[in-house]
């Protein structure tokens, strides 16, 4: 068994980084999503922590920004991307969540208050849609 933090445990993880209140899709939040380690970088007003998963054929990058001022919260909106071959703009439980797919990757990115949520699947964009529905 390989070893690593089970989604079932992710929120206690990342309230030891001061990442409360999360909001994740519901497969991140499972048992069969397991979570490598997380790094924490501090930058000025900005708390930036990011991990590896993989989880029911899915792995990728999860990347969580709290800001500590909403003045210097960059748009979310694809991200500042310039290139995607298709976007998708969703509303899932109050918050405007991005679909954007890249090449042979999907993500998905959204803000909930201070804090925005970006995470990288090696998933197609169909399957990226439904899993951002379960926010």
């Amino acid at each position: 068994d390989e070893s690593g933090i089970p989604g079932t445990e992710i929120a206690a993880e990342l309230r030891k980084h001061d990442i409360s209140d999360l909001k994740l899709p519901a497969m991140f939040l499972s048992s069969d999503c397991i979570y490598g380690n997380i790094a924490e970088d501090n930058v000025d007003n900005i708390k930036d922590v990011n991990t590896t998963y993989r989880g029911n054929g899915i792995s990728g990058r999860l990347f969580i920004s709290k800001f500590y001022s909403k003045e210097i919260i960059p748009p979310i909106d694809f991200h500042n991307t310039t290139s995607y071959s298709q976007a998708e703009e969703l509303s899932v439980n109050g918050l405007t969540v991005f679909v954007i797919e890249q090449g042979d990757v999907c993500s998905i990115a959204y803000q909930n208050n201070l804090t925005q949520y970006i995470m990288y699947l090696d998933t197609d964009f169909s399957d990226a849609v439904e899993i951002a529905k379960t926010i």
